[in-house]
């Protein structure tokens, strides 16, 4: 049988397929298929799908074929114009947040769990294409690059690694609001100790989402009060607005954490100062900054007792003395269920009377909170109210 003969008999099998089921955008349909139709144009090209599979979703871009039970997703109708050939249908799936391409293989997180794709790329010419139409370099001499892009409303952090033939992708999430993490007396009280000012640690396994409710915190900040703020950042993760009040920094080769600090203090005079991620190198620098000013970071811990012995070791190994900062600290945890993920707060701390005291269950508004507490607390509680639904 010639090819075009082939493809009118595929051609025919799909348009009877449509007449009995009905696949539309962002729909699924638990169905069988054996062949996909072959679209006429060129640059379009035809893939089959394997007969065992669970759901077709459907984007602008493609089609994801899901079989939920070998954990294996299969792209079909893909592009060849775009940059992200062929994996464009992930990127512009509302329910894939990250992607991962090693050499020719490619996983995917796909409504919070882990898939294979079938696919076959070229991942040279996926580093170069995506290199190229985004402006960074990158090469022998600079075999590392990060960019971002925008594709069917969401914002795409992608990292390019040519000697490792790796591509790294992750999407940037819509900031929830404060609320959904604390209820509003806890949120009251969570930012009246930052403004103190004093610092808040956000503590958590990875994944946990402490950059998240770092966010949140920010986010709600700058709508109660109009403060300047200094943001610092390993890798720019944080979704902030465009706004004068912002100094954002990244760093790089050329400009430590520690040096960005520093500029940040001398230059920007910030109110708050923000620290993307806080490790162990600017752990003397940190703590130097938030005697001082409200400050807020994120460190990778998962016990208060680990966060204070490697705290105290720091603080000793650089000053010669024994000091306990005065920091609040949230505790975040990631809970693996079935077919989800919850991350949320577990536990937040402060500290008071020289020992550190569950926030929940004490009073601390004595000597702790910035200005007279209950004025302070009404005020944030009436602006909480007009502002929150907006964040």
């Amino acid at each position: 049988m010639s090819f075009i003969k082939i493809v009118e008999e595929l051609r025919k099998i799909e348009e009877r397929k449509n007449k009995k089921i009905g696949i539309s955008k962002e729909k699924t349909k638990k169905v069988k298929v054996k062949n996909v139709k072959k679209v006429p144009e060129q640059r379009k090209i035809l893939s089959t799908p394997p007969i065992n599979y669970t759901h077709i979703f459907e984007t602008n871009k493609g089609k994801l074929i899901v079989d939920e039970n070998s954990r294996k997703i299969s792209i079909v109708d893909y592009d060849r114009d775009s940059i992200l050939y062929p994996l464009t249908p992930l990127f512009y799936s509302k329910d894939v947040s990250e992607i991962f391409v090693r050499n020719n293989s490619v996983v995917v997180t796909f409504r919070n769990r882990r898939y294979f794709v079938n696919t076959e790329l070229n991942i040279n010419e996926l580093l170069e294409n995506i290199a190229i139409s985004q402006g960074v370099i990158l090469n022998l001499s600079k075999p590392y690059a990060e960019t971002y892009l925008t594709l069917n409303g969401s914002e795409w952090r992608i990292y390019l690694k040519l000697n490792e033939k790796e591509i790294l992708c992750a999407k940037i999430i819509q900031i929830p609001s404060l609320l959904d993490f604390m209820d509003k007396d806890m949120a009251i009280k969570v930012i009246m100790l930052l403004l103190k000012p004093s610092g808040l640690v956000i503590c958590g396994p990875t994944g946990s989402g402490k950059t998240t409710l770092m966010n949140s915190i920010i986010n709600t900040v700058l709508k109660l009060f109009e403060l300047k703020i200094s943001v610092i950042e390993q890798v720019k993760e944080l979704v902030l607005p465009e706004t004068p009040l912002i100094s954002r920094s990244i760093a790089s080769d050329k400009w430590k954490v520690t040096d960005l600090l520093r500029n940040a203090i001398r230059y920007e005079r910030p109110s708050i100062i923000v620290l993307g991620e806080l490790r162990t190198e600017e752990i003397e620098s940190w703590f130097e900054i938030s005697k001082g000013l409200a400050s807020i970071t994120t460190f990778h811990s998962t016990s208060l007792k680990s966060t204070l012995d490697v705290f105290k070791l720091y603080i000793s190994k650089y000053t010669g003395i024994q000091y306990r900062p005065e920091f609040t600290y949230i505790f975040m945890e990631k809970i693996k269920r079935e077919k989800s993920v919850v991350r949320r707060v577990k536990s937040i701390y402060t500290t008071l009377n020289n020992g550190i005291v569950e926030l929940d269950k004490v009073d601390v508004r004595n000597n702790t909170m910035v200005g007279d507490y209950n004025t302070v607390y009404n005020l944030l509680s009436k602006r909480l109210d007009r502002i929150i639904h907006f964040i």
